[in-house]
């Protein structure tokens, strides 16, 4: 018994720092590194918004014949909300134009701001020279249209599936099989505008979530997260099946497509698409594009402020 709950402990521990915290800890560093920057912090710590801000705290000596006197005095930073929303934006996009750790490079964040601002330059004429990028590679890249939920990149090769090495035991061999089978099958159904196969596909996915349960106390934890994430991106992808446009995922219209970083921002503005995270084996998909869009970020941002000095100085 209390091997089982130790068990339980150490598996919840591993949960929350392999699963759910990339975004978070993306996040969390992006402060701390903003932070040692001096994004916004007055005179403790400069940056391009230190004139923004009154020092937090002043130090006033009024000194006399028997002692000093320290007052301390707090001011509230002065920006408004304007320019509060563009103060962070900009630590946003400090942070999105930098190398990115292996937690950070698990969530699409980074190539989501750095998406945004690329379309906001564009809408404003900015078109630095544009940087090649590999097609094969940025087909591994995962993408999501509007404010959909869920991730369709578990099923995007066909619904051919690289099985984690626990579920290629003997007893997990049905519900193995059978969405072994199901799975192309759904694909080719999504693409032809009916899914007939999805409740017996999603019922296996559930039965081998029982079944990994069930084996927690006899399975090493890595290999129980690593089991456990491989399921929820499955989850994720039955939740793009279940889309009336679903077929458009596994047709290659709803696709991360360009032959350079801008032909890239202007199909993902004109079908109003967003990086979705990457699932196994898209880790080094990431990264590449990453370091390009965030290159290309840069280059349009120095166009822009050559742009703007030409301006002023006429």
């Amino acid at each position: 018994m209390n091997v089982h709950v130790s068990k339980v402990v150490i598996l919840a521990i591993g949960l929350l720092t392999i699963q759910t915290p990339p975004l978070v800890h993306a996040q969390g560093r992006m402060g701390m590194m903003m932070a040692r920057r001096g994004f916004g912090f007055g005179r403790f710590g400069g940056g391009i918004y230190a004139d923004l801000y009154a020092p937090a705290y002043f130090y006033e000596d009024n000194s006399n014949s028997k002692k000093k006197q320290r007052n301390y005095r707090y001011e509230e930073p002065t920006l408004s909300p304007e320019e509060e929303r563009e103060r962070l934006h900009q630590m946003e996009l400090a942070w999105s134009q930098g190398d990115l750790t292996g937690f950070e490079s698990q969530t699409a964040m980074a190539l989501n701001i750095l998406l945004d601002d690329l379309r906001d330059l564009q809408s404003k004429g900015v078109q630095p020279p544009d940087t090649a990028l590999d097609t094969e590679s940025l087909g591994r890249v995962n993408v999501l249209v509007g404010r959909t939920n869920g991730n369709p990149g578990a099923l995007k090769n066909n619904g051919r599936l690289n099985w984690p090495t626990v579920f290629q035991g003997q007893e997990f061999q049905s519900e193995r099989e059978m969405i072994t089978r199901l799975a192309p099958q759904v694909i080719e159904q999504a693409r032809h505008g009916q899914v007939t196969d999805l409740a017996r596909l999603d019922e296996a996915v559930k039965k081998l979530h029982q079944n990994l349960l069930a084996k927690i106390a006899i399975i090493p934890t890595t290999t129980y997260v690593r089991a456990n994430r491989f399921l929820t991106q499955l989850d994720d992808a039955i939740r793009i099946l279940r889309l009336p446009d679903a077929g458009n995922y596994f047709n290659e219209i709803y696709a991360a497509r360009g032959s350079t970083a801008g032909e890239l921002v202007r199909h993902m503005t004109r079908l109003d698409l967003h990086f979705a995270p990457p699932v196994e084996g898209d880790a080094s998909a990431y990264r590449a594009l990453h370091q390009v869009l965030a290159a290309y970020d840069r280059s349009a941002h120095e166009q822009m402020s050559t742009r703007s000095l030409s301006v002023r100085t006429r």
